[in-house]
């Protein structure tokens, strides 16, 4: 009996060691504090250093003000990013591009990383709060050289939760060779009165249930002949 559960596990183990939680963008414990940068119309920005928190080292922040005391309306703290669309801090966005002290696009900084990596095919944001908030992510690919740009909304309905978006849902970025990433947040300068925080983005697995490969098939297939064995009450050599 101990054999027979044994090769009941085994197999499925096999088919749960490719589905690893993925690739950590940022967990946002390295807290921020944006300063005016100037610029017309004005800005404020900062370059935090997370080493083993953030994908490339570095997480660039910026957001556009009317006023010194709009600075408040992006920053992080104790674990999390939290965004306030007001009227005089709107448009902002979350940058990696690698460790560059700058909020200038660098489309090569991270050097190409796999995401399909422990088979990713999503990336995973964890909301703690949400409102309806225009959501931009803009992933540089092939050394660079490709962009694209898809528009989401954050999802306001069961908040807290794990916020999905397949890869799928880009059409020429490869994902093979990821070399910049940002998230532009209501770039269009909308949202007056929305907020937002976010406390975690990585990749990960959809929730679907995964594909086995040909090696778990055989396992699977070893165990069945192995349980029609065990089953048998006459004594036959398998």
């Amino acid at each position: 009996m101990k054999k027979l559960i044994y090769l009941f596990i085994f197999p499925l183990a096999l088919m749960a060691k490719g589905n690893a939680h993925g690739l950590l963008i940022d967990d946002f414990e390295a807290d921020q504090t944006l300063e005016v940068g100037g610029g017309n119309p004005p800005f404020a920005e900062d370059f935090a250093s997370n080493p083993g928190g953030t994908l490339g080292l570095e997480r660039d922040l910026r957001i556009g003000i009317g006023s010194p005391t709009a600075i408040g309306g992006l920053s992080t703290s104790s674990g999390g990013l939290e965004y306030a669309a007001l009227a005089e801090a709107t448009p902002a966005f979350i940058q990696y591009d690698g460790a560059d002290g700058s909020s200038a696009i660098d489309s090569t900084g991270l050097g190409g990383i796999d995401f399909f990596a422990d088979g990713s095919d999503q990336f995973e944001i964890e909301l703690v709060s949400s409102d309806a908030i225009d959501f931009v992510i803009t992933l540089w690919s092939n050394t660079g050289i490709t962009s694209e740009s898809v528009a989401f909304v954050t999802p306001t309905t069961g908040v807290p939760l794990v916020w999905e978006i397949a890869f799928s849902s880009f059409f020429t970025t490869n994902f093979l060779d990821i070399t910049a990433i940002q998230i532009d947040l209501d770039p269009g300068g909308v949202s007056f009165t929305a907020s937002l925080e976010i406390e975690e983005i990585r990749t990960g697995t959809s929730s679907s249930v995964p594909i086995p490969e040909p090696a778990t098939y055989a396992s699977l297939g070893a165990f069945l002949a192995a349980a029609n064995c065990f089953s048998r009450k006459k004594k036959i050599r398998c």
